[in-house]
């Protein structure tokens, strides 16, 4: 398949969006979601995910965050290992030899809807999904981003093994002084994730060449926070600050103490999904809510993807 014909390149023409460069997505509309209840407060309809794909001899997926305030079921910062059906990876990986640095995605079916928390608590341990390379380019995101692009990977079943992170944001707490991230990975496959705060934010990940001799095997396996002091947390960028190979970072939060990380790839950058406005694009607005036969009474109609 002709990946930019399907409508998946081109990313680095926008603001906000992009593997690497400016980025971005968002979402509303979703068939059979008419009904939900939306709004501020807690959410435990099930919904389609996405999720960032990393890994060749471990697969992790990284969930895209989302603070908006209509997407509680959304606004979590989640990290899985997994594994796909043998089929699936196969499909995947050969696909990926061919699209040198693509970003791939990977989203439950719609007629396997999930809750994070029910991957979160073991409930749910496998789920029906599609693999897509790349993401259709679009100014606002009102809509699942991969309705009507035919995926790579059709009916994979993935295999959960573990939760590595789960964050619910608490959109109360303060931007940090620099931009920390969660360093995670497993062998010689190390990766870095922005820890999201609150609206405006940005999503972002990042390849590592390999585990930083410095951090213990365990320890990237459960994952840890590394901050970036070189650099502001805000204003929200509209494209990667990791512009260098090479950074030291601080582990934890803890000031004094360097430690050395070099970049890979600089995967995914993307500020359209995280935020009602897109920070990089305010003029574009937020989505408009969708038609809804929810009660009157519902404060906010809206949906996700």
């Amino acid at each position: 398949m002709d990946h930019d014909e399907a409508g998946m390149g081109g990313m680095g023409e926008m603001p906000g969006m992009g593997s690497g460069e400016p980025g971005g997505s968002g979402m509303h509309d979703m068939p059979g979601m008419a009904d939900m209840q939306m709004g501020p407060g807690p959410n435990a309809d099930p919904d389609q995910h996405a999720f960032v794909m990393l890994g060749t001899e471990t697969m992790f997926l990284w969930h895209l965050p989302m603070l908006r305030v209509d997407m509680d079921m959304h606004k979590y910062e989640f990290v899985l290992k997994a594994h796909l059906d043998p089929a699936a990876k196969r499909a995947w990986l050969e696909d990926r030899s061919r699209h040198g640095g693509e970003v791939y995605f990977l989203g439950n079916s719609d007629k396997d809807l999930m809750t994070i928390a029910s991957l979160a608590i073991g409930a749910k341990t496998s789920f029906q999904a599609s693999v897509w390379a790349g993401i259709p380019p679009k100014h606002r995101y009102c809509s699942w981003p991969w309705e009507h692009q035919e995926p790579i990977v059709e009916a994979a079943t993935v295999t959960i093994e573990r939760v590595v992170a789960y964050r619910h944001f608490d959109v109360q707490e303060n931007y940090p002084a620099c931009p920390s991230y969660l360093l995670f990975g497993e062998g010689n496959e190390a990766y870095l994730a922005h820890r999201l705060t609150r609206q405006p934010d940005y999503d972002e990940v990042v390849i590592l060449h390999g585990r930083p001799s410095w951090l213990p095997e365990e320890l990237l396996q459960a994952g840890v926070p590394v901050s970036f002091p070189g650099l502001a947390a805000t204003p929200t960028p509209c494209s990667t600050q990791l512009l260098n190979k090479v950074y030291t970072v601080e582990y934890g939060g803890e000031p004094g103490a360097a430690y050395p990380v070099t970049i890979k790839q600089n995967l995914w950058f993307n500020t359209k999904i995280p935020n009602d406005v897109d920070p990089c694009e305010p003029d574009e607005g937020p989505c408009p809510p969708p038609p809804s036969s929810a009660p009157a009474t519902a404060s906010a109609a809206g949906s996700h993807r």
